[in-house]
């Protein structure tokens, strides 16, 4: 199983779906300051990264965050 910690702010509303069998699974996306500034502008810059999480934990995830 691969782990992954990441620290960054949620960029909109958690998506809570249901699969037909009644398994849940929820998609998200998380905005991650970089920790060096631009060369050029001199400002720091941030990454968007699209997650998916399964289970309870999507269903906790949904219910406890906006």
């Amino acid at each position: 199983m691969n782990s992954v910690n990441i620290c960054g702010r949620l960029v909109k509303e958690v998506e809570l779906k249901f699969s037909p069998t009644g398994n849940a699974h929820a998609s998200f996306t998380l905005a991650v300051k970089r920790q060096f500034k631009d060369k050029q502008t001199g400002e720091y810059q941030s990454d968007f990264i699209n997650c998916k999480i399964f289970g309870k934990s999507a269903e906790f995830l949904a219910n406890y965050t906006n």
